[in-house]
């Protein structure tokens, strides 16, 4: 048997290493795909209130923290209380232990701030520092596989059938890389260890590169 051919310019002994590119367009939700979901959850949780059902409330603070934090599904389900806005006052949620066991303090818009509170409020009056952020219907810390499930359900309901969490943790960082093309801030954000995980986001519905792209169009029929 004939040894297969190295490929050429790679050194004897070496191994092909592939390179990390943008993510896949099912891995990431755009504007309209977005809007879409943020207005579905908005309006179950407005007709939900009416017939004072908790479930899609609970639905659409989910969404909404996973589309503007970018937390890990996991991360999320281990907020407690005192790690939320409502606790220290500040428009930030603290990530104790994350990924890697790496703690880290994630800045959130004032809006959502004030609907994280809201939420506590109404719906987790009196519940010390300690206590989990989110609970399912029998009163328990919300599980990864109950989260999971929820949004996956969702999904479905709005014509996005492979949503799940990690879609809008790649929507969050997505959206924030073309804010502002600052790679060590998503970073941060994220908590990834090293930029090498985050540049996947500066190729990722680039909208500079968008527009160099649509500038190519000659009048297509």
């Amino acid at each position: 048997m004939t040894k297969q051919k190295r490929k050429a310019g790679r050194p004897k002994g070496t191994k092909a290493k592939g390179k990390r590119g943008g993510l896949a367009p099912n891995q990431y939700l755009d504007d309209k795909q977005l809007a879409r979901l943020l207005r579905y959850v908005s309006l179950e949780a407005e007709e939900a209130r009416r017939w004072g059902r908790k479930r899609a409330v609970v639905n659409n603070i989910i969404v909404n923290i996973l589309v503007y934090s970018g937390l890990r599904a996991d991360e999320l389900c281990k907020l407690n209380i005192r790690d939320l806005p409502s606790y220290h006052e500040k428009n930030q949620i603290f990530v104790c232990n994350g990924k890697g066991s790496i703690s880290r303090t994630i800045d959130i818009p004032e809006a959502l701030a004030k609907k994280l509170s809201r939420f506590i409020r109404l719906h987790r009056k009196g519940a010390k520092p300690d206590k989990p952020f989110l609970v399912g219907e029998r009163g328990k810390r919300l599980s990864y596989r109950g989260l999971y499930s929820r949004i996956k359900s969702i999904g479905e309901r709005t014509g996005l059938p492979e949503l799940h969490p990690h879609t809008l943790r790649h929507t969050f960082g997505t959206r924030l890389y073309n804010l502002e093309h600052d790679l060590f801030y998503v970073q941060d954000q994220l908590g990834h260890k090293s930029t090498d995980t985050t540049k996947r986001y500066a190729k990722t519905n680039n909208t500079a590169r968008r527009r160099q792209t649509e500038k190519m169009d000659m009048g297509i029929d």
